[in-house]
């Protein structure tokens, strides 16, 4: 079947990108990440309105024992929590259900549009969350639709229906071949005899997709899927409650609640760029051995941010009811501590597992470990906010307790693949030895 155009690829080619590659490359770059902060952005609302659903103070102070006057049903009841946690449960377990180079410094950059996203979200909400609280999400859903439009108009449906001038080419204005290699088929497969190691996959089974029980057993894979389930799930309890955290503790209104909160997310984007910056250090994956070197710097880079992370939390705890410049501060690096492994998890250690040399080129494989790693970590990220609705009713410091309980677990799995990364090290440097010796 014959694929059209979009209705205003042709005039948008001509006038803007000039019929340029480059200009389309910046473009699409752009557009991708504006389109998913717009995305992030529609979903911070509810986390910002559930401050008003359900009423935890009145005029800056408290609300008394059986006081029902404000709040929207049926969130104006004493399981108020327990139904904001399953809402939020839904939401995300569907998500989740779904899912199933200087790659850490980039990919730190390029996961800001989460943290944007979020602040996007939260500013639009705290406008409208005191006076008019459904614009809090019929607004971000505008914008998503005016992104969706801009993609409907602009972009092509497939690579291969674009002609462009090379970057590369000379002024004969050579273009760019279009074909079904850029899926990757024609990789160089002579890396599996490096070292003298056996790969993990065999060559005669390079061209068929990766199962979902040969990527799980894949090393670290498995691992890394639940580091991200803890770190999702402290990460998702801040996004989803923290505004309600800060009216009921600090007695600020909605609106403040909203702004605070913001701190967070700027933190997420400073610790994912930061802990990018740091596991790139030495790490050049070009065969099995290397490859192990930047799983292992990885880890270690989220072993470091999450042993930070725990003593943080219960800072902030004891700090957030001094509403002072400190408790802001805390919560900013709480940000950078919880969301940096959550971001370099998410994007270049899926990256790095699922482009490793023992894999040979079957680039199938990324999309399969990408979707075991993140849909674990979605699950996380859904269980985070049930818990702390059940958990709520008994106090906020049982909560920071299952908060720090899964920032200690997620960073004994981070030690557990430096761990094991070094003794595999150990094992093939062996074995290299004992190789040259008979030789």
């Amino acid at each position: 079947m014959k694929r059209s155009l979009p209705p205003c690829y042709r005039p948008f080619q001509t006038s803007v990108l000039r019929n340029d590659f480059r200009r389309l490359a910046i473009y699409i770059l752009l557009l991708t990440y504006f389109c998913y902060t717009f995305y992030h952005a529609s979903r911070k609302p509810l986390s910002i309105v559930k401050t008003v659903l359900h009423r935890s103070s009145v005029n800056g102070q408290p609300k008394t024992v059986g006081f029902t006057s404000e709040g929207w049903k049926p969130f104006d009841s004493d399981n108020w929590s327990q139904l904001l946690g399953g809402l939020e449960y839904i939401y995300l377990f569907v998500y989740a259900v779904s899912m199933i180079l200087r790659r850490g410094l980039i990919m730190g950059l390029w996961n800001s549009h989460t943290s944007l996203g979020n602040i996007i979200g939260s500013v639009i909400a705290g406008i409208y969350v005191e006076t008019n609280w459904g614009a809090s999400f019929y607004l971000p859903g505008l914008i998503m639709m005016v992104g969706a439009l801009v993609v409907y108009l602009t972009v092509i449906e497939h690579p291969n229906m674009l002609v462009y001038n090379s970057p590369s080419s000379d002024k004969t204005g050579t273009q760019i071949p279009m074909s079904g290699s850029i899926y990757g088929e024609n990789i160089d497969r002579d890396m599996s005899d490096k070292d003298g190691l056996r790969p993990l996959i065999s060559n005669t089974e390079a061209t068929r997709p990766i199962s979902f029980i040969e990527a799980i057993l894949l090393p670290s894979v498995f691992t890394y899927s639940l580091l991200l389930f803890f770190t999702k799930l402290v990460s998702y309890t801040f996004l989803y409650w923290l505004p309600n955290y800060l009216t009921i503790v600090e007695h600020v209104s909605a609106e403040q609640a909203a702004k605070l909160s913001v701190l967070f997310d700027v933190g997420g984007i400073i610790g994912g760029v930061l802990i990018g910056w740091f596991s790139d250090s030495q790490s050049n994956g070009q065969n099995l051995n290397e490859d192990e070197k930047t799983i292992k710097k990885r880890a270690l880079a989220c072993l470091v941010m999450l042993a930070c992370a725990a003593p943080l939390l219960l800072a902030y705890r004891f700090m957030t009811s001094t509403n002072s410049l400190m408790s802001l501060i805390l919560l900013t690096c709480c940000g950078s501590a919880i969301n940096g492994p959550y971001a370099l998890v998410t994007t270049a250690v899926s990256a790095d597992l699922g482009t490793q040399s023992a894999l040979l080129g079957r680039t199938r494989a990324l999309a399969t470990i990408t979707s075991i790693i993140d849909g674990m970590g979605s699950l996380g990220a859904a269980l985070g906010p049930l818990l702390t609705g059940l958990l709520v009713p008994y106090g906020w410091s049982v909560v920071f307790a299952m908060l720090i309980t899964s920032d200690l677990l997620a960073m004994l799995m981070s030690i557990w693949i430096v761990v094991n990364s070094s003794r595999r090290q150990q094992r093939r440097t062996y074995y290299r030895l004992q190789s040259t010796i008979t030789t």
